[in-house]
């Protein structure tokens, strides 16, 4: 999803070598690799010819009761493979970026987290998400710690995406109430995240939006935004979720610090639902899903 975002954002001034398991967005100016992270001779040898000035490191396994079943792919994927990348832009002097996750505190503060916080993960998500982090750290690079919304290029729905169907069709939501978290669109990351390295920033950045609300506020402004009857959505608390993998409560991150160095606020919740709608509203969701999508919001019924 924000590899979308970034490709979009970047084809216009720079090339772009894009490295993932499916071909994405065709435009001028980006060069696709299709491999798996996990096929280090692929990466070595994708790095070595591309010789990039920059690198984005934005994969993850989004599941974060998956990388519970599964540790090793975590592992590999959000932590250990940041090394191999460390070692190929030291060589070449490129710089280093890590997406990171809001999920590496414990969720126990009762105000939004500074980047000064000490990380206490919960999971193996967080803890393999925050080995990552320490990787890129060690070789100078940049580390933006998020939560973002978007549309997805795969099958698979994200968050935004499934609140919606479920609005659209009248299914049952049962939405947190006392999860909260700072949530910005993806191409609003991507905008942020150009700004820092035409700014060189270095270290540790919160990059989420200016906005503080749980689960369920964001379902109840994404029903509202769309013009849809909230009816759906049902409140519920995460302990009664009957999830694997114990999660944060407050996930919501303190942007200060990455807004005093870009010297502008950054978008809001809001903001990122209008842009989120606008996408659908204007037609350009039908290039990202290589489909035009079902009317009235029917998207995952896309066709050729």
């Amino acid at each position: 999803m924000l590899g979308s975002a970034l490709v979009e954002c970047c084809a216009a001034n720079h090339v772009v070598c894009a490295a993932s398991r499916r071909q994405g967005l065709s435009l001028p100016g980006v060069e696709w690799t299709l491999f798996d992270l996990t096929e280090t001779a692929a990466v070595k040898r994708w790095l070595s010819a591309s010789r990039p000035d920059v690198v984005i490191h934005n994969a993850a396994m989004v599941s974060v009761d998956g990388c519970e079943r599964e540790p090793h792919a975590a592992a590999w994927l959000h932590s250990e493979v940041v090394n191999l990348l460390a070692e190929e832009t030291r060589r070449n002097n490129a710089s280093l970026v890590y997406i990171s996750t809001d999920s590496v505190f414990n969720g126990r503060a009762a105000a939004p987290y500074g980047e000064d916080a000490e990380p206490h993960p919960l999971n193996v998500y967080a803890t393999t998400k925050h080995a990552g982090e320490q990787a890129t750290l060690a070789e100078g690079g940049l580390v933006l710690r998020t939560n973002i919304f978007g549309w997805s290029p795969t099958p698979r729905l994200s968050f935004a995406e499934w609140v919606l169907k479920g609005l659209v069709s009248g299914e049952r939501l049962t939405m947190f109430t006392d999860v909260h978290y700072t949530p910005i669109h993806v191409h609003h990351l991507a905008g942020l995240l150009l700004e820092a390295l035409q700014l060189s920033l270095r270290g540790v950045f919160h990059a989420g939006g200016s906005t503080v609300l749980s689960k369920h506020a964001f379902a109840l402004r994404l029903a509202q935004a769309f013009g849809l009857d909230p009816a759906p959505i049902v409140a519920t608390s995460i302990d009664a979720g009957g999830l694997v993998a114990e999660r944060p409560k407050n996930m919501a991150l303190s942007t200060t610090r990455l807004a005093t160095a870009l010297g502008h606020v950054l978008p809001d919740v809001d903001q990122g639902i209008a842009r989120f709608k606008w996408e659908y509203d204007s037609g350009w969701l039908a290039r990202l899903k290589q489909g035009t999508p079902g009317p009235g919001y029917r998207f995952w019924e896309a066709h050729a």
